[in-house]
This record gives structure tokens, sequence and C-alpha cells, in this order.
């Protein structure tokens, strides 16, 4: 805004708003004297973390140096003009000095400091040189080239510009992985770690989240004689029995169907979307691929029991006791076998 105010008041096309030449002069004169104070607060919030970069000194001169030139001013002493021989000396020291910091955060790998250095050289530059030709008359040079520090200005927007598309790129860089790894703990927390499937911690959640609505079904799937395998061959082999055991499920499962290990050797598959019917047609199916299948180096089967839900006043609870009821059923009678609920089964009645 200052540098804004300053070539107005530099150019011609002032006299052609306002013909008072006196004031357009006593504020250029004014914002002479900001510029470099302004300039210099910029450069303050760029270096204020490195420790040996002390703007508060320079800004400290720039406006003494001002506060002196505007209550000479109002004193009748013209010191606007009689303090402009201080005004250069302390630019060209109080920049010089700031360039030195900035060249040091630069190196440090400070990168505003970097890009304010092409600004903060070519304004002291080329503010010097109009001293030099303006004030002190020792070239002969009849227009201001402080103007032109517009362009060294433009890169430093540029560059915070880009710095700052940089920053919001890291930061939902950033965010995105935390969501991520936010997914990956709560995957984590929700499955079984041997065998991959959801856990009891996803079927409550499933249940609290999500209401059951008709049809859906739930199948309870359990290894025939697991514990005598598991006994005879050892936990490791019974390990690799139960990864193999729910790879094989797996294949035949889409991604609408929710495989949980309910606990050993038991599994639930929850089934939306499925009556029985289809429910005991994808149970068949599961059946033969395990029994049909070598896992591990063993031919093992399971039995299935099958139970849908039945609408308003069922309850999971009740639905997951049917199930267990149809599998201890299906485990009586001889095993390797589906066995659906029946009216047998329940106590739920229409």
């Amino acid at each position: 805004l200052v540098f804004a105010i300053w070539l107005l008041c530099s150019s011609k096309i002032n006299l052609m708003l306002w013909d008072q030449p006196v004031f357009w002069w006593s504020l250029m004169s004014v914002t002479a004297y900001l510029l470099p104070l302004s300039a210099n607060f910029v450069l303050y919030e760029i270096l204020r973390k490195e420790k040996y970069a002390h703007m508060e000194w320079v800004i400290c001169a720039n406006f003494c140096l001002f506060v002196l030139a505007i209550g000479g001013e109002v004193a009748g002493h013209h010191m606007l003009t009689g303090m402009m021989d201080a005004f250069y000396l302390v630019l060209g020291l109080g920049q010089g000095i700031a360039v030195c910091w900035l060249v040091e955060a630069a190196y440090s790998g400070n990168e505003l400091a970097r890009a304010a250095l092409v600004p903060t050289v070519g304004f002291t530059v080329l503010g010097l040189i109009d001293g030099v030709s303006g004030h002190f008359r020792l070239v002969q040079w009849y227009t201001f080239v402080t103007p032109l520090g517009i362009y060294p200005f433009a890169y430093l927007i540029s560059a915070m510009m880009r710095l700052q598309l940089l920053q919001e790129h890291s930061l939902e860089r950033r965010a995105a992985d935390l969501e991520y790894k936010a997914a990956l703990a709560m995957e984590k927390s929700e499955r079984d770690a041997l065998t991959g499937c959801y856990n009891r911690h996803y079927l409550q959640a499933y249940l609290r989240d999500k209401a059951i609505k008709e049809p859906f079904s739930v199948l309870l799937l359990d290894i025939d004689h697991f514990k005598r395998v598991n006994d005879a061959c050892g936990h490791d082999r019974g390990d690799q029995i139960l990864k193999g055991f729910t790879e094989v499920l797996k294949r035949e499962l889409d991604k609408d169907k929710h495989l949980v290990r309910a606990g050993g050797e038991e599994f639930l598959l929850l089934c939306p979307g499925l009556d029985m019917r289809m429910a005991c047609l994808l149970g068949e199916v599961l059946r033969q691929a395990v029994a049909s299948r070598k896992i591990a180096g063993l031919s093992i089967t399971c039995s299935i029991g099958v139970a849908c839900w039945h609408g308003e006043g069922d309850s999971a609870e009740a639905m997951f006791k049917r199930a267990d009821q149809a599998l201890y059923a299906a485990k009586n009678s001889g095993r390797n076998k589906l066995v659906a609920e029946s009216a047998e089964y329940t106590s739920y009645t229409r």
C-alpha cells in the first residue's frame, strides 16, 4: 500500500486527479520515509525465527528517522528534505545488514528469505540510485528508477504464493496420510490377526450402526473335528487350517458378505440381502468348496447352521441363537452338513 501511494505521488497522474503539487510532494516525502519502514516489517516476519537476525534494530532506526523528519516538518524546519542525508545513510546500512541476515537464513533453508533477497536488493539499489541522482545531484539523472522495484516485488509475491500452495498441498497430503493411518488402525482393530476376518468388535459395531432389514440371513460355520486335528498336528498346523479355511470361503464371497471369526473354529457370515433360500444355496456352495479342497495338506469339512431375520420383533441375539441351534443339529446329524433353522429351533412367533 505504501509503495502504491508513493508511485502515485511520484507520477504525473496525480496532478490530473488533484492539482495540488505541494500536497503530492509532501505525501511522496512521507511515504519515502515509510517505504523502508514498512518493507522491514515484512523482513521482520520472515526472519523472526532466526536468532541472529535483529530486524527490530533496523525498524527502530527507520522509525526514529521518520519521527524526527515529521516532527521537524511540523515544527517548520523542513526536515522531510533536511533528513534525507541521514535517510539514505540509514537505508544503505540498514538494508545492507538485512541482506546479510537474509543470505544466512537462505543458506539455512529459509525459502521466504531466499525469495525476499531479490526485492530487498532491488529496492535498496534503486532507492540509492535515486538518492545519488535526485538528492545528492552526483549524477545527472532526471527520472525515478525506484518504480522498477515493482518487478522484484512481484517476484516475492509469486514466491510467497508458490510456497503457500506447496504448504497447503503438504498439509492436505499429511491429512490424507493421517486419515489413511486412522483407517488402517480402525481396520486393524476390527480384524482377527490370524485369519484376517472381522472380529467380535466389528460385529458389535455392525449391529449397532446398521439397522437389520429383511431379507437378512446369517450362516454359522464350524470346522468339523478341529480340536482333534489341532491336538494331533499341533497349533501351528491348526493355525494354517484356520487361515486356509477362511481363504477358501473368501474366494466364494462378494464384498457385501461379512465373514466374522466368532471364536476358535467358528465363523459367522453376515448376508444382507439374502433370504433363507438364497442363504442355504450360498452355504451349500461354501460347504462343498471346503470339502473339495486340501487345506494345509488335510481334507477337512465344515458344518453350517443358517438363520434369517424374522422382521419386526426379532433380535440379533435371537437370530444368532437360532443359527447356533441349527449348527448344533448339523453336527449331531453327522457333520459336513447344512441345516436351516426351523420351528423346532426358535421360540419366535409371528
